[in-house]
């Protein structure tokens, strides 16, 4: 390999387009040198004037530079330029070629594994940069020969490349053996975004604590050569300085087109971020905040994502005591009954609590409200338009048909029962009947699902608004307009929606007054609440239908026998309230609650039809209500002092 690499470099000196195309790419010769950059000729078996004999010799075609077909051997590499590649000892195990015409595919060619050169291990570069990257502490990983030695020429000879596959795990464990800072760099096209990623899953399976690893995103229309060019060097140093770390460019990667607005995406990142963390094995400590991060991203506790991802450990319970504490055990000796009491329990022992009631997805929940309520739709005509119109949610899709159902020609306020009728050829009309019988039982009031839905709105655009924040703060944008605008906007919906929260609290507490305050007219009057003076006390109670323990009596006649109620015209519930309550002021006290349409006055007192009679034994009870009484603790019985 050695000698077919001196034979290409010579090569190189007499072919002047060879020559000339390096200068139209800017690569001195003193870069070429350094690299050893050759030349192979255009000819079938240009190699066959360096070995000879040896031309005929099996080893050539084992290593690739010799190609065979129908019994006939020819050169493996004619008419492109040629990068010998150096293992750590510097000995060549291997080429690149690449083509000089634009048009011929493919663009390179590489040596095939061999037993001495395996792509998935090394690394181009690396031997030419061996002492840059000691010395400067850090290696930037580039995608091709090119980039390398245009990084190289501009003062980064810290550069080196992958060879012809993605990056590995033993190639990022290399470099990591040289120093503590990897920097990825790749093209700002969709290829180059694929590769870098394949590089992080690569470097998280091998990083440590104590290493540290960055992601150069270029622009889009630059690769590392261009953007040298059009740059200079300090421009490519500044997009070091800008690089992701790997945290960010790992949440990067897991936000990429999603809307955390929506629980289910927010799943949808946790599910992806699953072998990535579990991944992370020499890494604990940033393993962990990555964890804490993605919680965060989530809205989920630390603890359910360890345990999701099988992380959690038992927590280690006090151990159980040998004997019960003094308290329980009232000095009698210790029995071991193999009964386990509540306080011998370990923690993972214990019961688990019952999990938490699912919450609908906010986008479900806005279709009930909508099928309840289709005035909402007209409402929020231009909310749903711009959330919903281009989303490929299952959900989504169905407001908007129900949206464009609303919208036909027809009643001016539609109602949910000529609503279903518009969609009863909808695949969906299932759904939409099922949720509209689920609402309907509910029985949420107009006004609380108009500001559920409002609410429901806010937050969906200030979560969209704080991701577009996020994502151009990572990719470094100097749009102080842009960024100013988005800003005032956050903190302008973050007003609404707290403003919108306090009519909601307060929404909330006038309807639990107003079922507090028709539950009590509602509730008969109990015991306690009777007069403490006996005759009014039993005269309330008597109205009231309360037996003298304060319940209800319930006595039922026996056949035959007439009742009260037969003979006596019915009082109401309302009349008998306002007689008590009449009652209780002419004994000076504080009156009863009553129901409401129900007030006492004299009429009511003095009207035979409405009372037509007292119980036994108080026809005598006199007129005037300022004759004293007296009441003997001994019979229990109330004596009026009339003589007195």
């Amino acid at each position: 390999m050695g000698e077919a690499a001196l034979f290409y470099r010579e090569q190189l000196k007499n072919h002047r387009h060879a020559i000339d195309y390096l200068k139209a790419r800017q690569i001195s010769g003193e870069t070429a040198a350094k690299f050893g950059l050759g030349y192979s000729p255009d000819e079938w078996h240009a190699l066959e004037t360096l070995f000879g004999e040896k031309y005929a010799a099996q080893v050539l075609v084992d290593c690739g530079l010799v190609n065979v077909k129908n019994d006939r051997r020819y050169d493996a590499f004619r008419g492109r330029i040629m990068f010998p590649i150096r293992n750590s000892k510097g000995s060549v195990i291997g080429f690149g070629a690449r083509t000089m015409n634009g048009d011929e595919q493919p663009k390179y060619l590489n040596s095939p594994e061999t037993p001495i050169y395996h792509k998935g291990s090394e690394l181009y570069g690396l031997w030419e940069g061996r002492d840059a990257v000691r010395s400067k502490g850090r290696a930037i990983v580039c995608e091709g020969y090119m980039d390398v030695i245009q990084l190289s020429q501009a003062g980064f000879e810290e550069s080196v490349a992958a060879l012809g596959t993605s990056i590995t795990p033993e190639h990022v464990r290399k470099l990591f053996k040289l120093t503590d800072n990897v920097y990825f760099s790749f093209d700002g096209d969709a290829a180059g975004r694929k590769a870098a990623r394949r590089a992080l899953e690569a470097t998280l399976a091998v990083v440590t604590d104590a290493q540290k690893a960055g992601f150069i995103l270029l622009p889009s229309e630059h690769d590392p050569d261009s953007l040298i060019k059009s740059r200079g060097a300090a421009g490519f140093e500044e997009e070091i300085q800008r690089a992701y770390s790997l945290t960010d460019f790992m949440k990067r990667c897991l936000l990429e087109g999603k809307e955390l607005m929506y629980a289910e995406e927010r799943a949808k990142v946790v599910h992806e971020a699953r072998p990535w963390i579990l991944s992370m094995q020499h890494a604990p400590i940033l393993r962990l905040s990555m964890v804490k991060e993605l919680a965060g991203i989530a809205r989920l506790q630390t603890e359910d994502i360890l345990r999701q991802f099988g992380m959690a450990t038992p927590q280690t319970g006090r151990a159980a005591p040998d004997r019960a504490p003094e308290s329980f055990s009232r000095g009698r000796p210790w029995r071991d009954t193999g009964r386990k009491m509540p306080w011998m329990r370990r923690s993972w022992e214990r019961p688990r609590p019952e999990p938490k009631v699912q919450v609908k997805d906010v986008r479900e929940r806005l279709l009930q409200c909508f099928l309840c309520y289709p005035a909402l739709l007209g409402r929020f005509s231009s909310a749903i338009e711009e959330e919903f119109l281009t989303s490929t949610n299952p959900f989504a899709q169905q407001i908007i048909e129900v949206w464009r159902a609303s919208a036909g020609e027809g009643e001016e306020r539609l109602n949910p029962a000529s609503l279903l009728m518009r969609l009863t050829e909808s695949e969906h009309l299932g759904t939409y009947q099922a949720l509209l019988s689920e609402e309907l039982s509910t029985g949420t009031p107009e006004e609380g699902a108009l500001m559920e839905v409002k609410k429901a709105f806010l937050d969906l655009e200030l979560e969209r608004i704080k991701t577009r924040l996020e994502l151009l703060a990572h990719e470094g944008c100097h749009d102080r307009e842009l960024l100013k605008g988005l800003s005032e906007r956050r903190s302008e919906l973050q007003k609404m929606l707290d403003e919108a929260a306090e009519n909601e609290r307060n929404y909330r507490q006038r309807l639990d007054m107003q079922f507090r305050t028709e539950r009590e007219i509602s509730v008969t009057p109990a015991t306690s609440q009777l007069s403490s003076n006996p005759i009014v006390a039993r005269l309330q109670a008597h109205l009231f239908g309360l037996s003298s323990e304060g319940s209800e009596t319930t006595t039922t006649p026996s056949a035959g026998e007439s009742t009260a109620a037969d003979e006596q015209p019915s009082v109401s519930r309302p009349q008998q309230a306002a007689i008590a309550a009449a009652i209780s002021i002419a004994a000076g006290e504080e009156a009863l609650p009553m129901p409401e349409g129900a007030a006492p006055s004299e009429a009511v007192l003095t009207d035979p039809d409405v009372l037509p009679a007292l119980p036994d034994g108080w026809d005598d009870v006199p007129d005037d209500d300022d004759v004293p009484y007296a009441f003997d603790e001994d019979t229990g019985d109330a004596e009026l002092n009339t003589g007195l």
